[in-house]
């Protein structure tokens, strides 16, 4: 077959074929009701994230109040020399606990980011439409752009 998938002749332009098969699938996402369906999903998900998010922002104060001291006596004994542990072993565990520290103080802007995306929810529908419009129409950076939005969503359903 020498690299032909089929043996007629018949010819047709590419874009010609991407307008036909891309316009179904267009009109398929413009649907209402699976445009609402994708709002609802996407806003019962992101309160979901917020409600967890929001739990944990609650003992966050506790939880850092014991770490702080935590790693005041983690420092003390590196400073004095402690009997059992070497002081390889020490900083291994003081770089644990800011590690841990970092990441719970990471959260206040986790919350801040899902609460600013389910504000944007009613209108990621239209940005979608705009989105696909300019991938139909070869527009690379709204291509890239649309597949790292839905990667980072998907990621976070995860």
């Amino acid at each position: 077959m020498n690299g032909r998938a089929c043996t007629n002749d018949i010819r047709v332009r590419r874009d010609t074929v991407e307008a036909v098969v891309l316009a179904r699938v267009r009109d398929q996402l413009h649907e209402p009701s699976r445009v609402k369906a994708m709002i609802a999903e996407m806003q019962s998900h992101l309160t979901h994230l917020l409600k967890q998010n929001t739990a944990r922002a609650a003992e966050a104060p506790r939880e850092l109040k014991e770490l702080d001291t935590r790693l005041m006596r983690l420092r003390g004994r590196l400073r004095d020399g402690d009997p059992d542990m070497a002081p390889d072993e020490l900083q291994a565990a003081i770089d644990r606990v800011e590690m841990k520290r970092r990441q719970l103080m990471s959260g206040s802007q986790e919350r801040t980011d899902v609460a600013r995306m389910l504000s944007s929810v009613p209108r990621a529908a239209e940005l979608c439409d705009e989105r696909i419009a300019l991938g139909l129409q070869s527009d690379k950076t709204a291509c890239e752009e649309a597949s790292t939005s839905s990667e980072k969503f998907f990621r976070m359903r995860g």
